[in-house]
């Protein structure tokens, strides 16, 4: 007797293959018809378009579910940190680490145009989770005197001294050309946040 998936499974098994192209080749170079093909339902077109319109809705399905993925996995990161009363110094570098190789992930889309602002769009919504929670962490350290206050670094500017970390990291990496030498920005962005907060990132 054959088991009939149910369709959320099939959604996202949808998703998952749109997913693994769009990283692979770029939006512009993967068709629907591509899409179809990977799946295991005999490269039905009535499948995709049961639960899609269009590539572009598919792609805006992709980009929200690895939002959703992301900001859990922050999320955990965090509360784990306070659970195991891990000091905040240690949380918010595997934070900073993880913002740092997700926005290098989000290259591979390689869009540009309408396309790249769409992902622009979305991306947003990443950025102010990632804000509030380097904040919070920033804020404990500054209380609980793990890192030098300054006339720079302190309760009253800690909002601008995250907001400045987060748009700059993630601007300066999802703006790197193919060309770009993506390592030596890395480096330089960890030097900037090790010095500004008087972290050790790996």
């Amino acid at each position: 007797m054959r088991v009939t998936k149910k369709p959320d499974v099939r959604k996202k098994e949808l998703i998952e293959l749109a997913k693994k192209l769009f990283l692979e080749k770029g939006y512009e170079k993967v068709s629907v018809r591509e899409i179809i093909d990977k799946t295991d339902s005999a490269g039905s077109p009535g499948l995709f378009y049961y639960y899609f319109k269009s590539k572009k809705e598919i792609y805006e399905s992709v980009i929200d579910e690895m939002v959703n993925e992301e900001i859990a996995e922050r999320q955990l990161i965090l509360t784990k940190g306070e659970r195991d009363d891990e000091d905040a110094i240690s949380t918010i570098t595997k934070l900073l680490e993880l913002i740092q190789k997700d926005a290098l992930e989000y290259q591979k889309f390689d869009l540009k145009g309408k396309n790249k602002q769409l992902l622009d769009n979305v991306s947003q919504r990443l950025i102010r989770s990632e804000e509030s929670m380097i904040k919070r962490l920033v804020d404990r350290m500054l209380t609980e005197h793990t890192i030098p206050t300054n006339e720079i670094l302190n309760l009253e500017s800690s909002q601008f001294i995250t907001t400045f970390i987060i748009y700059g990291s993630n601007g300066i990496l999802t703006n790197l050309n193919s060309e770009d030498d993506r390592v030596t920005a890395l480096n330089y962005i960890k030097l900037f946040i090790n010095s500004l907060l008087n972290l050790k990132l790996d």
